[in-house]
């Protein structure tokens, strides 16, 4: 992660560099994450054979996307994954619809069922004067600047908004720039030197 001093009133700016994305992209959204597993234990005599993937909700891929794979031996069935959204309550009505038919599936079939979900990012949209104070530093820098959203997570998580003022204190991102390929170019641009850059 980078500190650019100079671009706000309120201290440095904390830019996470994404390179996933194409550079020159400044991320208006930064998608959440939700880590999911689900362990399924058949009753005695069970036909395992049974998929569980299939009959679990289709997403909307425009808001959530989901990475879900199934295991099966004889006895248990794990479904684990992970679900990622640009927003919050996109981002939670999808895991509670997954979760609520695991929780159907297991009923119906009589199997033991086991959760777990982690929640390692959240859905951030950074302040309007952090994107365009890297928009202008990258512009007088020479690089064409984008703007879009990311399905990738803010880098050290997402901040909630509640703690901008300790953005350099915490370690996390008030923004993110993408920087596939091109990581030293963006990196002069923005007048950093290789050997001064935090994180």
């Amino acid at each position: 992660m980078l500190r650019l001093h100079g671009v706000l009133a309120r201290g440095p700016l904390v830019v996470g560099l994404l390179e996933d994305e194409p550079a020159g992209v400044i991320q208006t959204r930064n998608a959440g994450v939700a880590e999911f597993e689900a362990s399924l234990e058949w009753p005695p005599g069970w036909d395992t054979r049974v998929a569980v993937l299939p009959l679990l909700p289709a997403v909307d891929d425009s808001k959530v996307r989901a990475s879900l794979r199934e295991s099966t031996d004889s006895e248990v069935t794990m479904v684990r994954g992970t679900l990622a959204g640009l927003d919050e309550e996109d981002l939670s009505a999808a895991l509670d619809e997954l979760l609520r038919t695991v929780v159907s599936v297991a009923g119906v079939r009589e199997a033991a069922l086991r959760t777990r979900v982690a929640r390692p990012a959240r859905a951030y949209a950074p302040e309007p004067g952090a994107v365009q104070g890297l928009a202008l530093r990258l512009w007088r820098g020479g690089v064409r600047v984008r703007f879009g959203p990311s399905w990738s997570p803010t880098p050290e998580g997402a901040k909630d908004g509640e703690d901008r003022e300790n953005a350099e204190d915490t370690g996390r991102a008030d923004v993110t720039l993408g920087c596939r390929g091109a990581r030293k170019e963006m990196l002069r641009a923005l007048g950093v030197d290789h050997g001064h850059q935090s994180g």
